[in-house]
C-alpha cells in the first residue's frame, strides 16, 4: 500500500492558511543564539514582535542528504558536524515543479528547490533552559507533490503558537517521485516521504529539550496531504512513541488519494517515459539515479495522472 501521489481534495486549507499567516506586527531581529544538539553546535536568532522575544533556528538537517547513493532510499541520520551550524536561514524546498504567480499565488517567487532538503526549523520561547513546553511538529500539505517547511509566514507561527509557551517545529519530507515511487520490493520499497518523516519525530523525541521541549508532549499536526501523513503514522507502528497527540487539519488516511495501489505501476510508466527500459528493480533504480531531477520532474507529470 502506496501513499498516492495526485488528486487531493483540501477542504479547509484556506482556513488554515488564514490562520498561519496572520501576524500582529513587525519583526526584529535582536542577536545570536548558540545551543547544542546532538549532531553538533548550532546558531540561531532571537527574534522580536513587539514585547515579545522567540528564539529562531532555521534549516537544521535531521537526516543526511538524501542524494547521491541515498537517492530513492530511506533516510539516514545526518554526520555529526564540527564547530557552528548556521542555522538563521530556511533551507529550499524539497524538488518540486516550481511556483508561479498563476500557480500559487499566496507563496509566489518561492522556487529554491533542491534534493538536499531535509531539514526542520524550530521556533521556541526565549528562556527555553529554565522551562518545558509542549511540542507540535507541523507537516504542511501540497497533494505530496509540493510545499515545504517554510509555506507559512514566521511572524503568523510565533504569534499564534510560541508566544503561548509552544516550541513549533515545521519539516520538509521528500515529495513527488523523488519521495514516493515504488518497485514493492526491497530495492525501492517506497513511501520514503513518510520515512522521511518517521526520521524527523525522531529527531525531536531526542533533542527537543535543547529547546525547552517536551519529548514527552508531542502533538504532530497537519493538513491537507499532511494530515493525512499523520493520519497514517498515528496507524503505523514504525511511529510508536514518537508522538503522543494529532491534529488533522482536513484530510485523513481514508481521504480520496491519500492511499493507492497503482505506485508501482507508476514507477514503471515513468520508467518507460524516461527511456530507461529497465529490466528488473536494479536496473529501474540504477538509471533514476542517473536521471536529472528536472527531468524526473517533467516527465512523472504525465506519469502520475490525476
Amino acid at each position: 500500500m502506496q501513499v498516492g501521489i495526485g488528486c487531493y481534495t483540501i477542504w479547509l486549507f484556506g482556513v488554515i492558511q488564514h490562520l498561519l499567516n496572520l501576524s500582529n506586527g513587525a519583526i526584529r531581529q535582536t542577536h545570536p543564539i548558540e545551543l547544542t544538539i546532538d549532531s553538533g553546535s548550532i546558531r540561531g536568532e532571537y527574534l522580536t514582535i513587539g514585547a515579545n522575544d522567540f528564539a529562531v533556528f532555521k534549516g537544521i538537517p535531521y537526516a543526511a542528504p538524501p542524494v547521491g547513493s541515498l537517492r530513492f532510499q530511506m533516510p539516514e541520520p545526518p554526520a555529526k558536524w564540527r564547530g557552528v551550524m548556521n542555522a538563521t536561514q530556511y533551507s529550499a524546498m524539497c524538488a518540486q515543479k516550481p511556483r508561479t504567480r498563476q500557480t500559487d499565488p499566496v507563496n509566489i517567487y518561492r522556487i529554491h528547490i533542491s534534493e538536499d532538503c531535509l531539514y526542520l526549523n524550530v521556533f521556541a520561547p526565549p528562556q527555553f533552559t529554565n522551562d518545558t513546553y509542549p511540542v507540535i511538529v507541523y507537516i504542511h500539505g501540497g497533494e505530496f507533490q509540493s510545499g515545504s517547511s517554510s509555506d507559512f509566514s514566521q511572524e503568523a507561527i510565533l504569534t499564534n503558537f510560541v508566544s503561548r509557551k509552544i516550541v513549533f517545529i515545521s519539516i520538509n519530507y521528500r515529495l513527488g517521485p523523488l519521495g514516493f515511487i515504488s518497485t514493492g520490493d526491497g530495492v525501492i520499497p517506497g513511501n520514503n516521504g513518510l520515512w522521511d518523516q518517521i526520521l524527523a519525530l525522531k529527531w525531536v523525541k531526542l533533542n527537543a529539550r535543547a529547546f525547552g521541549g517536551d519529548p514527552e508532549n508531542v502533538l504532530l499536526m497537519g493538513h491537507g496531504s499532511g494530515a493525512a501523513s499523520v493520519s497514517l503514522l498515528a496507524l503505523s507502528p514504525r511511529a510508536e512513541g514518537l508522538f503522543q497527540k494529532i491534529a488533522l487539519l482536513s484530510g485523513t488516511a481514508l481521504s480520496p488519494g491519500a492511499v493507492r495501489d497503482t505506485a508501482i505501476n507508476a514507477t514503471w510508466i515513468l520508467d518507460r517515459k524516461l527511456q530507461c527500459r529497465s529490466f528488473n528493480s536494479s536496473e529501474l533504480l540504477e538509471c533514476f539515479k542517473k536521471q536529472l531531477k528536472d527531468e524526473i520532474l517533467d516527465t512523472s507529470a504525465s506519469a502520475y495522472i490525476c
